[in-house]
C-alpha cells in the first residue's frame, strides 16, 4: 500500500484511533475508536460521518459514454437526466454479477460509476472496442464522505451554499457546490437505509 491510496482523512483517523482494513490497496475505516454501536446508534437517530475515500469512483466521457456503461449495468442508462443516479448490478456478458453500485449522469457525454471493486477500467473497456468512449479510474483524486441519519441535513446545510431540500432521492447538482468553502459534489444518495447524502471532493 501506499500513500497516495491513503483518504486524506488518514491521519485524522489513525489519531482517533480508528481501526482499519485494507482492500485491494484502500483503507476502509471500520469504526473510529469508539463503541461500534454508538456509532450504529448516531446513523439511526442523529447523524453519522464516515469516509467513503475507498469507493471506486470512475468517469466515463464521450459521445457513447451511456452505451458502454449500459452493456455492463442492468438498470437503463438511457432517459436518465443530469443529475440523476441509478442503482443496479454490473455484470459480465452471461449475466453473472461482478458489483453492484451506482451510476450518475451528468450530461449527455459524462458519468460517474461507483461500485467496491478496484481496478475495472480494462473490464469496461473490453467492451468499448466500437465505441466513442473512455472511462478513466478516479478513486485516487476524489475524497467520498457520508453523512446520514435523520438529522443529516440539519447538520451538512449550514456547510453548503444551496438548500439540500430541493434535492430528491438519488438526484444531484450536476454542476459543484460549496461545501465549507471547498467546491464539492454533493449527492442525496447512501445505503445507510436512512436519510443521507454523500460528499465528493
Amino acid at each position: 500500500m501506499t500513500d497516495d491510496k491513503r483518504s486524506p482523512l488518514h491521519a485524522w483517523h489513525e489519531a482517533h484511533g480508528a481501526e482499519t482494513i485494507w482492500e485491494d490497496g484502500y483503507p476502509w475505516t471500520m469504526h473510529e475508536g469508539r463503541d461500534p454501536l454508538e456509532e450504529y446508534e448516531a446513523v439511526r437517530t442523529g447523524t453519522g460521518i464516515w469516509d467513503l475515500f475507498s469507493t471506486c469512483k470512475y468517469e466515463v466521457t464521450g459521445p457513447d459514454a451511456a452505451r458502454l456503461i449500459q452493456r455492463r449495468f442492468t438498470n437503463t442508462v438511457g432517459g436518465m437526466q443530469a443529475g440523476q443516479v441509478r442503482y443496479g448490478a454490473f455484470v459480465n456478458a452471461d449475466g453473472t454479477m461482478i458489483d453492484d453500485g451506482n451510476v450518475y449522469r451528468f450530461a449527455e457525454d459524462r458519468f460517474w460509476v461507483m461500485i467496491n471493486t478496484a481496478d475495472l477500467q480494462d473490464w469496461f473497456r473490453e467492451t468499448a472496442g466500437d465505441l466513442d468512449a473512455r472511462i478513466e479510474h478516479r478513486t485516487d483524486d476524489l475524497a467520498m464522505i457520508a453523512v446520514q441519519g435523520p438529522t443529516s441535513r440539519g447538520t451538512l446545510q449550514p456547510l453548503v451554499d444551496r438548500g439540500l431540500g430541493e434535492l430528491g432521492y438519488f438526484r444531484f447538482w450536476p454542476e459543484p457546490v460549496t461545501v465549507a468553502g471547498v467546491p464539492a459534489t454533493v449527492t442525496r444518495t447512501g445505503f445507510s437505509g436512512e436519510h443521507g447524502y454523500e460528499v465528493i471532493v
